[in-house]
């Protein structure tokens, strides 16, 4: 059984303007060509945020899960091809956490732009409420 928990649009708004943060500077770091792990870590945690301000909206509640994928699966729920970009995402999380392979700056990019996806989406949910 997977954990949830319950959350408002108060919630969604707080979750969206954190995945406008993390992607606020994986957009930075990446125009600056920094570390490439750390553009795709910022951009997962995006991703994941913005899920989470989705699913409080149109769910009224959202995942709390540690591994993410339930989040995808309930983000499913409410938008499938907004749910395989943050399964994408999620994808590259642990290589970009933890691993020692490095992502490229071709990973970064299509992270960023992944992210992008999602926390456009969120801000449109919000602005329809």
């Amino acid at each position: 059984m997977s954990r949830r928990r319950t959350c408002t649009i108060a919630d969604a708004r707080t979750r969206r303007a954190s995945a406008v943060a993390f992607l606020e500077v994986a957009e930075r770091l990446l125009l600056e060509n920094f570390d490439h792990d750390v553009v795709v870590t910022n951009a997962v945690h995006a991703g994941i945020a913005a899920s989470d301000s989705i699913c409080c909206l149109r769910l009224a509640e959202r995942s709390a899960e540690q591994d993410h994928a339930s989040a995808t699966n309930l983000l499913a729920r409410v938008d499938k091809p907004l749910a395989n970009e943050l399964s994408r995402l999620l994808a590259l999380k642990t290589t970009a956490a933890y691993e020692t392979r490095r992502m490229t700056r071709s990973d970064a990019k299509s992270s960023a732009r992944r992210a992008r996806k999602l926390v456009d989406a969120a801000g449109a949910a919000l602005a329809s409420t």
